[in-house]
C-alpha cells in the first residue's frame, strides 16, 4: 500500500486533526525545510511543490508531542540542585529553580 503524499496545506489540515490546532503552512514547510529540535519533517520536493508523507506527519506529532528527554532532564536537574544545594547551603533549597520569586 502506498502512502498518501500531501502538500504543505494538506499536511498543516492533518496536524490540526491529530492535534486540534491546526498550524500556517509556512509552519508546516519551516519544520521541513529546518526542523524542531534537530529534527526535520521529512518531504519530497516534485515539480516545486513540497510533499510530505501521512505516515511521517503521524511520526512528527508523536516526536514534538512527546518533548524533551524528561528523564534525562529530571536526571541533569537533580544533579545541578545538589551542587547549588552545597555551594549556597541547604536555604536555597532549589526554591529559585521552581521559579519563587526570592
Amino acid at each position: 500500500m502506498s502512502d498518501r503524499r500531501l502538500t504543505p496545506s494538506q499536511a498543516a489540515a492533518r496536524f490540526g486533526e491529530i492535534t486540534g490546532r491546526r498550524p500556517h503552512v509556512s509552519s508546516v514547510i519551516r519544520w521541513v525545510t529546518r526542523g524542531v529540535r534537530g529534527r526535520r519533517l521529512p518531504a519530497i520536493r516534485q515539480g516545486g511543490v513540497w510533499l510530505v508523507a501521512t505516515t511521517d506527519v503521524d511520526r512528527f506529532v508523536e516526536f514534538v508531542n512527546a518533548g524533551p528527554q524528561t528523564t534525562v532532564r529530571a536526571a541533569r536537574d537533580a544533579v545541578v540542585g545538589a551542587q547549588l544545594t552545597h555551594l549556597l547551603g541547604p536555604k536555597w533549597s532549589g526554591r529559585h529553580h521552581e521559579g519563587a520569586r526570592p
